[in-house]
């Protein structure tokens, strides 16, 4: 009966601990999501005052892709999946804002294929990709620059490479250990542990994300 009780007290004890670490997890990474850089919200704000005095003809669209974005990122993204065509519906609409923003000097291609029917993913992760490559690319380039995004979807299987040019002035370093990326690899440690794939590469002056996961 000694060893009974031993046994059934450990598995109880195991499966506590389990949870406590599942309950960790789960916190960490809701942590780690809302880690994001109020500079870009601080900086659309900003951009609505100079486009109601320059060009008030683009103030309702901008203000409405606005809006969609902070839903989504205060509402939408409490959730622990949403459906990839939000993510990708939030991108463009952040993409719309930073392309107005920043004129004629950025050029943005961003190019989704495949069917997303029901698909879901991990909120944010491929947002905080795409806010890098405005943030550390044409963000920090003073001349011309360049930003591509691919998405792919086959069957349940996404392909996303986020890349941009990145300045080769000194007082502009092309180093990427900044805490987007560090806070968008340890979410896909915690989201997808054993389905993703991630690769970051700097060159020629490009940088360069890819990423292979399972939804």
């Amino acid at each position: 009966f000694a060893l009974a009780k031993f046994a059934r007290d450990y598995y109880t004890l195991e499966l506590n601990n389990r949870e406590l670490q599942r309950k960790q997890l789960e916190a960490e990474l809701k942590l780690i999501e809302h880690q994001m850089d109020p500079h870009v919200i601080f900086n659309n704000f900003n951009n609505l005052y100079s486009i109601s005095i320059y060009r008030p003809e683009h103030l309702k669209p901008t203000v409405k892709k606005l809006k969609a974005i902070l839903h989504y990122l205060f509402q939408e993204s409490k959730s622990d999946k949403v459906l990839l065509a939000k993510e990708v519906e939030m991108i463009n609409n952040y993409i719309g804002l930073e392309t107005l923003r920043f004129g004629d000097r950025l050029k943005v291609r961003f190019e989704p294929e495949g069917h997303m029917n029901g698909l879901k993913i991990a909120p944010l992760i491929l947002y905080s990709f795409v806010e890098s490559c405005f943030v550390h690319g044409a963000g920090e380039n003073p001349r011309e620059s360049w930003i591509k995004i691919e998405l792919k979807v086959q069957d349940s299987r996404l392909r996303f490479v986020a890349a941009n040019s990145v300045s080769d002035s000194p007082d502009y370093p092309a180093g990427r250990n900044d805490g987007r990326n560090e806070n968008s690899i340890r979410r896909l440690e915690l989201a997808y542990p054993n389905s993703h794939r991630l690769a970051i590469r700097e060159r020629n002056n490009e940088h360069e994300v890819e990423l292979h996961v399972s939804l």
